[in-house]
């Protein structure tokens, strides 16, 4: 049911937090910033699945964040939340990818175990036996590779670290709703 008032009400806070919308809109008028400032195109040969997956990655999460902000103006609060935590995972992974001595394998990782859960879904959830696309890898090499990206040391302790200073926002969060 379509609630006028919750128009009003999204003005309100955005009055209310206006500083904290002010820095969102900072932050967008850098990433604009950077995007005009630099090409930005697909890499060719070995770097070609990388650049996949770090562009596709960062346009998930920017349309996310803004998601995010629409959310918050309309008082979702718990729903912005989700989205959010889910924000934080898909950047630990790119993280994870991006600061390891070699992305490309670890892309490529990310990819095979990708697979390997959308199959799983597709199976469990719609009875589909194979996932309409085949993947490029054989399926001893996608095994390997899916085996290798399940949760490490490394990605879950820099997740523990990234639940710690979300734990911390939301308590600011909170702090502010309740002003």
């Amino acid at each position: 049911m379509f609630d006028a008032d919750r128009l009003k009400d999204a003005a309100a806070r955005s009055r209310r937090f206006e500083p904290l919308f002010r820095a969102q809109t900072e932050m967008w008028d850098l990433v604009g910033k950077i995007l005009d400032d630099h090409e930005i195109t697909l890499r060719e040969g070995i770097e070609h699945d990388l650049s996949l997956v770090v562009g596709t990655s960062l346009t998930k999460a920017l349309k996310t964040f803004v998601s995010i902000q629409d959310l918050c103006l309309l008082g979702a609060d718990e729903d912005a939340l989700i989205l959010l935590r889910s924000n934080v995972n898909l950047l630990i992974n790119l993280g994870y990818i991006l600061t390891d001595s070699e992305p490309v394998e670890r892309a490529l990782d990310f990819i095979a175990y990708s697979y390997q859960k959308r199959e799983k879904y597709l199976k469990t959830a719609h009875g589909v036996d194979k996932a309409p696309r085949k993947s490029a890898m054989s399926e001893e090499e996608q095994a390997a590779r899916a085996k290798r990206w399940e949760p490490s040391q490394h990605r879950e302790a820099g997740r523990a670290d990234t639940e710690v200073l979300l734990h911390h926002r939301l308590q600011v969060l909170f702090q502010l709703r309740a002003l």
